[in-house]
């Protein structure tokens, strides 16, 4: 599951920030980045949207999470 897969990505890579946020208990995160479904994973950098992810499909999430680990970028 993209839980799961999370998860374990963020033992390995260590040059991205994981963050998991409970929209029930910060509804007000929740609405600033449009979260409207679970799960969605959004990915930031210096301080901007630079894309998204909404439902679970691992093999796009790693995807994502790989074009978006940029070092030094």
């Amino acid at each position: 599951c993209a839980h799961q897969q999370f998860k374990e990505m963020s033992e390995i890579m260590t040059n991205v920030v994981f963050v998991k946020i409970d929209v029930d208990e910060n509804p007000d995160t929740a609405a600033k980045y449009n979260v409207s479904a679970m799960p969605t994973f959004v990915f930031i950098k210096g301080g901007e949207v630079i894309d998204r992810l909404m439902g679970a499909n691992p093999a796009r999430l790693q995807e994502l999470i790989e074009e978006n680990a940029w070092i030094g970028k």
